[in-house]
């Protein structure tokens, strides 16, 4: 997926840029979703549902992606 992505930012972006977009991606896909764990696991409430926390997370990455 990730060379399917840079294969989709790269004619834009560069091949540096792409990559590190791609780096990016997954190092705050991966940071969002252990805190989201985290939390769950320490019982605090979550401000998000799932739903709107998965929508909100992809619009978010996706916004990244295309900044």
């Amino acid at each position: 997926q990730l060379e399917r992505l840079h294969a989709l930012l790269e004619p834009e972006l560069g091949t540096t840029l792409a990559r590190e977009r791609g780096a990016l991606l997954v190092t705050f896909l991966t940071a969002a979703l252990a805190e989201r764990a985290r939390a769950r696991e320490n019982g605090t409430r979550q401000r998000l549902g799932h739903e709107r926390f998965v929508d909100h997370l992809v619009n978010v990455l996706s916004g990244a992606l295309s900044a």
